[in-house]
């Protein structure tokens, strides 16, 4: 690959020193690697973290549905204090 690279900047007519390729190849492989993170690894943790503001969501409306039996039970008491 690296001969192949070479040959490639001759025919071009561009002379470069070794350590260029090297660059050529780390820029090429962050480009993949960005484009990985943003197509596949972005997309599961937005869904993470939706799912985790849901599981918020609900555990609230669990709260509120406990208060809501805890206050029901204090109204009965409260009435059959009264009917007394």
């Amino acid at each position: 690959m690296y001969e192949l690279f070479l040959k490639t900047l001759e025919n071009l007519g561009i002379v470069a020193p070794k350590w260029f390729f090297w660059i050529v190849l780390a820029v090429i492989i962050l480009i993949g690697v960005n484009f990985l993170l943003k197509k596949w690894i972005k997309p599961i943790f937005d869904g993470l973290s939706d799912m985790q503001e849901k599981l918020k969501k609900t555990d609230e409306i669990d709260i509120l549905k406990e208060n809501q039996l805890i206050n029901v039970e204090h109204y009965k008491e409260a009435d059959t204090e009264l009917i007394k």
